[in-house]
């Protein structure tokens, strides 16, 4: 699992789990990021959030071009999938709990 989604008391914490490719936005990441917000955000019993990630070369390095690229050769295009989520991330999605990020790298 590339992100990690623990509730420990009224704490979620979000650990992005991709190291060996500096944390970037691929996998699927995108779609459980977004799956885990959801339920953070209707979880009463959750007051705060924290997201982080493993390694120690970057946090997140933004997107995994090479598996958008799925392997063609040719320039990176987001597919309608890809698209959707991180539109609704991004601009649907209203958190309204705080959300901290415990930045290394």
């Amino acid at each position: 699992m590339v992100l990690e989604y623990e509730k420990q008391g009224k704490i979620a914490k979000f650990t992005i789990n991709r190291p060996y490719a500096m944390n970037s936005l691929g996998e699927g990441l995108g779609e459980q990021l977004l799956s885990s917000l959801k339920d953070f955000q209707n979880d009463p019993q959750l007051w705060v959030g924290i997201l982080t990630a493993t390694g120690d070369r970057a946090f997140c390095v933004g997107a995994d071009l090479k598996s958008w690229a799925q392997g063609t050769g040719k320039a990176p295009k987001i597919t309608t999938r890809q698209s959707n989520y991180w539109h609704e991330m991004t601009h649907e999605l209203q958190l309204w709990k705080p959300m901290l990020a415990a930045i290394n790298g």
